[in-house]
């Protein structure tokens, strides 16, 4: 049965039959939907389209959104979010208003952690479950947005998100490193960001002084043969353990190290 012929919507067990056809994986073209979607039996055919990966048109999740029952619609989008799968994103703000919205993204971001497009982030962030969400996103390796970075430190739980984050080789954007050093856990994140390879900036390099664990993540810094500012390089001095520090720089930068180092000791001299 390649397509569903028109004669079956007038059988008499024409919703089993279409029942089987879409649990076989077979798309639905749209105009196969719409008279679907004009069936006593359309929920249950549609929620078992979807259940096994099916996609549906505009018109039919326009339709779904505005006709029928919400809670009817959120079992669709719950199927949909279970395959990695939002609706378009002009149903977004009917989406918010579903009474399973929070489930829905949640099943969605364990299924597709990198599929929240940058306008999906920043609804998500106005809701009181947006930090749950996200966490849960970047916990499987999930992306954050400019704006979604910045805006996440009014979440609880800002500072285990963004070390989730920085866990799966994300790169941080100035503005979040900046507010980083506000969180109790900042020592924590830049310690793991440089352990993972993340270069520090000029800004950056000299704020880390005041973190406890400063010397920790400057040697990281080194061992991954990033270099340091003048001034940065200059107050390294200072701080405990600072000769292995030293020794690692050289050790990875090679003449570029020893150089570096060499026009330190004249500054300071």
């Amino acid at each position: 049965m390649k397509r569903i012929a028109l004669g079956v919507f007038s059988q008499e067990n024409a919703t089993e039959n279409m029942l089987e056809y879409v649990r076989r994986n077979h798309e639905l073209e749209a105009m196969e939907q719409w008279r679907i979607l004009k069936r006593p039996g359309a929920k249950k055919i549609l929620l078992e389209y979807v259940r096994h990966g099916g996609l549906l048109c505009y018109g039919v999740e326009y339709i779904i959104f505005r006709l029928w029952p919400k809670s009817d619609t959120a079992e669709i989008m719950l199927e949909y979010a279970k395959n990695g799968i939002l609706p378009d994103v002009k149903f977004l703000p009917r989406l918010f208003k579903l009474p399973d919205a929070k489930e829905i993204f949640l099943e969605f971001v364990k299924h597709n952690p990198d599929g929240l497009r940058e306008k999906v982030q920043l609804q998500i962030l106005n809701r009181p479950y947006a930090d749950e969400i996200m966490l849960e996103s970047v916990k499987r390796g999930g992306w954050l947005c400019y704006d979604a970075q910045v805006r996440m430190f009014d979440q609880p739980d800002a500072g285990k998100i963004f070390l989730e984050y920085v866990r799966h080789r994300h790169e941080l954007c100035y503005g979040a490193q900046v507010r980083i050093f506000d969180l109790p856990d900042a020592g924590k994140i830049f310690l793991e960001y440089v352990k993972l390879g993340k270069p520090l900036c000029f800004d950056i390099q000299l704020q880390i002084f005041q973190l406890p664990n400063a010397g920790d993540i400057f040697l990281e810094h080194a061992r991954h043969g990033w270099s340091f500012y003048d001034e940065p390089l200059n107050r390294l001095f200072r701080l405990p353990g600072a000769g292995k520090i030293i020794f690692m720089y050289v050790r990875q930068r090679k003449i570029d190290g020893v150089k570096e180092i060499v026009r330190a000791f004249r500054r300071r001299a």
